[in-house]
């Protein structure tokens, strides 16, 4: 936070020296956005591949709130994201700041160039020295899980597993007269048994640990693996189109690639026990590295970032607060009308939760032998490294 603080402190002058406005000059604001990751590559802009900042920049250039000449220039316009979601990965509250220009309903026009996944909800005007990444305190992610998936009899990996029912698809003759798998979770868990069973494992997150083995391409020596959780809850039971889903809800204040959905992944595993307790344990160790199941990304959303000392910092003299909070109304439609229906309704999502609960055995993840890392402490072997080749078989698109 020292960085965003001086960042902070360098834009003060913003506010003292205030100037009569002019609708074609440019002025920093924060902006809010919300969409849909499916069939994008991510939100951070990639040459040559479809983003969501690449279709954000492209309709604030035509709806004139950003020049010709700044067009796909991000530098030049002081851009900066609160959070990189990832490919696929959805949001409802994430923050932009940048220099733009501000005509009268520059929002609407901006959407009005923006296709249905993707919403600008509003801005607000903030100190010239506002970056929206340094100064973001926190972020809230949620994860959504059919309440089937906790059902260990539901996607076993065997050969003779039975055929799997959704909400919404029709049953094959085979199985429509018979208790179908999707029923056999809402009929066999109360409702708060699925919520329960993975917070048990989610609790082990809570605090500051090494989150090497929960990405890629990060040493566990490397300073950047050292994450802090601030909560993650099975936070209750949600039905989307008649069906109960399990709302998983993780704040900490900055994750790496794949986090999430690996620490996800393991919670499931646990839960459908597949894996015992202590692969946590092993998970989370700095000294070992083992292969963690990486969940669909088609489930997991940026629910809001906190801007608090920011705020605390500026409300008074400046008037407006940096807070996702002021656009519930435009989030909760968003939320209703485009992001519940998707994940509910996603058959790509479906296809690859199953092959990632099919996925969750001891070939793929050798989950007993995890157990040695536990005692690599008090006999002083040799770090162990459990079956890094199978990326492969168990990881999912990025």
């Amino acid at each position: 936070m020292e960085d965003g603080k001086q960042a902070a402190e360098a834009g003060s002058a913003d506010h003292k020296d205030a100037q009569p406005h002019n609708p074609a000059a440019k002025r920093k604001v924060a902006l809010v956005l919300a969409y849909l990751g499916a069939g994008y590559a991510g939100m951070q802009f990639n040459p040559g591949q479809k983003t969501i900042e690449s279709e954000v920049m492209d309709a604030m250039a035509k709806a004139g709130a950003v020049s010709a000449a700044n067009a796909g220039q991000f530098g030049k316009v002081s851009w900066a994201r609160a959070a990189r979601t990832d490919k696929g990965v959805n949001a409802l509250g994430q923050v932009v700041s940048l220099n733009m220009v501000l005509p009268d309903g520059v929002v609407d026009q901006i959407n009005a160039h923006l296709p249905p996944a993707i919403r600008a909800l509003g801005f607000c005007r903030v100190i010239k020295g506002f970056d929206a990444r340094r100064l973001c305190d926190k972020r809230r992610y949620e994860y959504f899980l059919p309440a089937w998936a906790f059902d260990p009899s539901v996607c076993k990996p065997s050969a003779d597993q039975p055929e799997i029912v959704f909400p919404g698809r029709p049953a094959s003759p085979e199985t429509a007269n018979g208790r179908t798998n999707g029923e056999s979770a809402a009929s066999c868990l109360t409702p708060m048994q699925p919520a329960d069973a993975p917070q048990m494992s989610a609790d082990h997150y809570v605090g500051t640990h090494n989150y090497h083995n929960f990405t890629i391409r990060v040493h566990s020596s490397d300073p950047s693996a050292t994450r802090y959780i601030k909560s993650f809850k099975c936070e209750d039971i949600v039905h989307l189109q008649g069906q109960p889903w399990v709302r998983m809800v993780v704040v900490g204040q900055s994750f790496m690639l794949h986090q999430i959905r690996k620490m996800v992944g393991l919670a499931v595993a646990i839960a459908r026990g597949t894996a015992q307790d202590y692969v946590m344990h092993a998970a989370l160790s700095g000294e070992h590295s083992v292969h963690v199941p990486l969940a669909p990304e088609g489930g997991l959303f940026l629910e809001r970032c906190f801007f608090e000392a920011y705020n605390d910092r500026w409300k008074h003299t400046h008037g407006e607060s940096v807070d996702v909070g002021l656009y519930a109304d435009q989030v909760e439609d968003f939320k209703m009308s485009k992001l519940y229906p998707h994940i509910a309704n996603s058959e790509a999502y479906r296809q690859q939760l199953q092959l990632f609960l099919r996925s969750l055995n001891e070939r793929n993840f050798q989950f007993t032998r995890w157990k040695d890392v536990t005692s690599d402490k008090h006999t002083g072997s040799k770090p162990a490294t459990f079956n890094d080749n199978a990326h492969t078989r168990a990881d999912y698109s990025d």
